[in-house]
């Protein structure tokens, strides 16, 4: 417990200072590492200490203004907030869920490398009994904007729900839908 505080304060003490590719990927991995390491399904700690982390490591506003395409620029500065905290929200609980209480994880293989829109770092993700994992970590402006798992993009997969659910309802149905992914037992997208 007491390293998990360690890691909290490190964590939360660095989420204001500016920091390369590299750096911002170290503090996620480090913070999944105190989740899983420490991760008790009924504590908000592990929520409160992935909660800055994701918000300095990813761009939210890239992300959501991706996802919804040309939509974006019909939203208000509000909804664009919204959307933006929806989506942090999102995926803290997805983290907590794919990481919390994980045995032996361990992040191995960082490579970076210029890709077509910035930084790419992939680095490579071990378990306890589990077949290794890829991921690719797209950075603009030292921020992450998709992770592509084992060849799928985050942001492709997102673009597809989300166009559906823009398309059926507008804005409301999109972020009861990521309201619903949020609070809901399951994942819309399982293992990504």
């Amino acid at each position: 417990m007491r390293g998990a505080l360690a890691v909290v304060c490190l964590l939360s003490c660095s989420v204001g200072i500016a920091a390369g590719p590299e750096a911002q990927l170290e503090r996620l991995h480090a913070a999944l590492l105190a989740v899983a390491r420490e991760g008790d399904p009924t504590s908000a700690r592990d929520e409160a200490l992935l909660q800055p982390v994701v918000a300095a490591v990813f761009d939210f506003y890239a992300i959501a203004r991706v996802v919804v395409g040309a939509r974006w620029e019909s939203f208000t500065k509000e909804e664009k907030e919204s959307l933006k905290v929806r989506l942090q929200q999102l995926w803290v609980t997805r983290l907590l869920r794919r990481y919390r209480g994980v045995p032996g994880l361990r992040f191995i293989d960082l490579r970076a490398g210029k890709g077509s829109a910035g930084m790419e770092i992939e680095a490579t993700e071990e378990r306890t009994n589990a077949v290794p994992t890829r991921r690719l970590y797209r950075f603009r402006r030292n921020r992450v904007f998709d992770v592509v798992t084992e060849g799928r993009g985050e942001l492709a997969v997102r673009r597809t729900e989300y166009g559906r659910l823009l398309r059926e309802g507008g804005l409301e149905a999109l972020l009861k839908g990521i309201d619903a992914e949020i609070n809901g037992p399951a994942l819309l997208h399982p293992g990504t």
